[in-house]
């Protein structure tokens, strides 16, 4: 669940695990880290901004077909302008030696990464299912994208964010804190059924919702790709006419490939390095770097929902 997994060097940071020993990275390296991300968290909130403000300024952009991906685009702003830059910092700050009130900023930053990475998920499903109808049955488009369709949507993202972070709150399934030894933000995740929800809800189910999806789009690309190969015996208005739509599809699945498999490249190495290279994790400083690459999925969500 992108930023939020944890370790097995992690452990919990409540007084009676504070006497674990803190390993501490080279001060340059942990600086050099810290700048990189801090660069990759503003561009990304700049870029956000951006486009949030150009949907708001811009009235042909203000349909309900750009809707979902405005939605979006404000739960990763949050991400990368807030939340996200406060777990690095309590990071940057452990490895620092500084003293602050570093566990109740790692419960609340990670309690909305939690939340908001769950509801983002599945915004994105919700956006691959509409492209997917957009595609596919067009003529069903308009009323898929039907504002009590839209809130729907919403509602039922937020619903699944909620269902995953609320629970650790209480000690269920779940817990927020600092871990050491490096001191970062994380959720530590207790063995049970509530766990294993807590992954499938909020990462395995809506990743490969998009990938059916996106794939099936795909399939259909290839498809029309070999019907453009035959010959077509029309006027030369509707030639050009459905040259345009085929463009078109061609152009959309181009932007969907590369999108999933950023979206893949960024958010699926953490869950599957853990499930079966934990050692990998021993390694601090692949640790720092691997949050640092779940990071440029949010803030490349702006070029790869553009």
């Amino acid at each position: 669940m992108s930023s939020t997994n944890i370790t097995s060097l992690n452990v919990s940071t409540r007084p009676a695990a504070l006497s674990v020993s803190m390993v501490v990275l080279d001060r340059t390296s942990v600086i050099v880290w810290f700048t990189v991300t801090l660069l990759i968290c503003i561009a990304g909130t700049l870029s956000s901004g951006c486009l949030i403000t150009a949907f708001c300024v811009q009235k042909h952009m203000r349909r309900a077909s750009t809707f979902l991906i405005g939605y979006l685009l404000c739960l990763d702003l949050l991400n990368t302008a807030i939340f996200m830059p406060m777990s690095f910092v309590v990071l940057l700050m452990s490895q620092l030696g500084r003293q602050f009130q570093a566990d109740d900023v790692c419960e609340v930053s990670i309690f909305f990464l939690v939340m908001l990475n769950c509801t983002s998920n599945w915004a994105g499903a919700f956006v691959a299912v509409s492209r997917f109808v957009a595609i596919f049955i067009p003529h069903k488009y308009e009323q898929w994208m039907k504002r009590k369709s839209l809130v729907v949507m919403v509602a039922i993202s937020c619903a699944f964010g909620l269902l995953v972070s609320v629970p650790p709150l209480r000690n269920q399934g779940g817990y927020f804190g600092r871990f050491y030894p490096l001191g970062n933000c994380a959720m530590g995740t207790k063995e049970g059924p509530l766990a294993s929800m807590f992954v499938a809800i909020g990462s395995t189910i809506p990743t490969v919702i998009q990938g059916i999806f996106y794939a099936a789009l795909v399939v259909q690309m290839a498809f029309s790709q070999r019907i453009r190969k035959s010959p077509v015996i029309s006027t030369d208005a509707a030639l050009t006419r459905t040259d345009n739509v085929q463009q078109r599809r061609r152009t959309v699945g181009r932007m969907l490939i590369v999108s999933y498999l950023w979206y893949l490249v960024c958010f699926i190495p953490v869950p599957v390095i853990l499930t079966y290279y934990p050692a990998v994790f021993r390694i601090p400083t692949a640790f720092i770097w691997l949050k640092t690459v779940q990071l440029c999925g949010f803030a490349g969500t702006p070029v790869r929902k553009a």
